[in-house]
């Protein structure tokens, strides 16, 4: 569920398209951004009266290395 927050926030995204795109509640998608910001995997930048959340560039290497793993456990 992480990584494919972070694939979906690689352009800027805003929470409630982020949510419905990976299909979690309001209160669990804040659980998982307060994590992912924290982890410094994912930022929030203002955007008018929005945020918009946008995968880092550690987040997109932690992006690449699930998708190695994924793939090496296939």
């Amino acid at each position: 569920m992480l990584a494919a927050a972070l694939l979906h926030a690689s352009k800027g995204i805003y929470k409630t398209e982020l949510m419905c795109r990976v299909g979690l509640t309001s209160a669990q998608i804040d659980k998982y951004i307060d994590v992912l910001v924290e982890s410094k995997l994912l930022e929030v930048s203002e955007n008018s009266k929005n945020h918009v959340y946008r995968t880092t560039k550690k987040g997109e290497r932690f992006v690449h290395a699930f998708c190695n793993l994924v793939t090496l456990l296939d």
